[in-house]
């Protein structure tokens, strides 16, 4: 008996050794896939985790908005190691923002940037500040609703509402479609797929139309994923599409695409002779740039060109969109912002953009992007997560 008992205490440390490894290697699968849900709770049957294991369960607590857990597993890792990546500072930095832990990212940044971080005082000392009150759009099929544009007096957007599609791994919801619906009084009513040709089973989003209406580019993901240090990317692309009669067809790539980084968030000048996108081609200030592109006459596109310092850090640029009068707005995750995404805008002088300003009465300490603003600046929508989901918020101009 005693033999037997000794041999059952053998064997259970056997299994539960193999089974500690076989979750290891599930967590860093799920890692890998953006399977951060799944990530982390193998990660967190860790009793002992290695450097690698907290990096990576911090980053999936950050990465599905759970800031308060994702800033105790970024103090954990810098208090119980050295020499660790800028990167994972940044993120730890943005984590703090997002629990509103401001002198806690206060802190940080200063002994990062090397001079005294105040945010956010910072962004509204000495500043005349442009007034916007916001109201969430109601009526969004699915979870998330983003990105949306203008068309016809009704409003185009992202949502995971078509429940046809896959799964998504990292959302746990389905792929993205294009929706059309009318709206009035920040009610959205009558969504439908906004177009057969376009809405596939892989993701589909961030619209802009040519000002002849004739045609329209938007974002697709590569169904093909590749490799990217420890994670599977599936690479962001553009496409265009032809208004053939009443329907959208001839859906092509633009020829700039490449199964080597992302091009995405496509935005038409309202002259139609520019095309403006995010990217993270190599060569560029850092994470994703913000290029311009000419639309040739013969339909063809000049070589894209980096929209430069005034516009582009190494913290990442996105959504950016043509107003009207050729001022642009875009989204960046800076340091010395609110917190996770915020909202930009650069003014055209003749060609030339305007060092960039954070717009702080539009943002949140959480991720605020996808910006469109109407011909006299006065009113428009931005996308939030502010609420916890990414949401369509109007917001209209008020005075002082």
């Amino acid at each position: 008996m005693r033999t037997t008992y000794i041999s059952f205490l053998f064997l259970a440390f056997i299994q539960i050794s193999y089974g500690q490894s076989d979750n290891l290697k599930q967590a860093r699968r799920a890692f890998a896939s953006q399977d951060y849900t799944q990530a982390i709770t193998s990660y967190e049957l860790e009793e002992e985790k290695s450097l690698v294991s907290l990096k990576n369960l911090a980053d999936s607590y950050y990465y599905l908005g759970e800031s308060d857990k994702a800033v105790a597993a970024y103090r954990q890792v810098f208090d119980q190691y050295q020499s660790i990546a800028d990167e994972y500072l940044i993120r730890y930095i943005d984590a703090a923002k997002q629990s509103k832990d401001y002198a806690l990212a206060n802190d940080l940044a200063t002994n990062y940037l090397g001079y005294a971080t105040n945010i956010p005082h910072d962004l509204v000392d000495g500043r005349k500040l442009e007034n916007f009150e916001l109201a969430m759009v109601k009526g969004a099929p699915g979870k998330s609703a983003f990105g949306p544009i203008s068309h016809q007096n009704k409003l185009i957007f992202a949502s995971d509402n078509n429940a046809a599609r896959p799964i998504f791994d990292r959302t746990k919801e389905p792929y993205l479609d294009l929706y059309i619906a009318d709206i009035s009084n920040d009610i959205l009513s009558n969504a439908e797929l906004f177009a057969e040709d376009i809405d596939t089973d892989l993701h589909e989003s961030n619209m802009s139309f040519t000002p002849d209406g004739k045609h329209v580019y938007f974002t697709r993901n590569n169904s093909k994923y590749r490799r990217i240090g420890n994670k599977r990317i599936g690479v962001l692309q553009i496409f265009k599409a032809d208004l053939v009669g009443d329907k959208w067809s001839n859906v092509t790539p633009v020829p700039f695409n490449t199964n080597r980084y992302s091009v995405m968030h496509p935005s038409v000048s309202k002259d139609g002779l520019r095309l403006y996108f995010s990217s993270d081609k190599p060569g560029g200030f850092g994470s994703y740039d913000i290029y311009v592109t000419n639309i040739l006459a013969d339909g063809t596109y000049s070589k894209p060109v980096n929209l430069g310092p005034s516009i582009n850090t190494e913290a990442g640029e996105y959504f950016p969109y043509v107003a009207d009068n050729n001022d642009l707005y875009f989204t960046s995750k800076r340091i010395t912002g609110l917190g996770g995404l915020d909202l930009y805008k650069s003014v055209n002088n003749s060609g030339s953009f305007s060092q960039a300003e954070n717009l702080v009465s539009l943002n949140s300490n959480k991720d605020d992007f996808s910006m469109i603003i109407d011909t006299e600046g006065e009113s428009g929508y931005i996308s939030s997560n502010r609420d916890g989901n990414d949401k369509i918020y109007h917001f209209i101009e008020i005075e002082d």
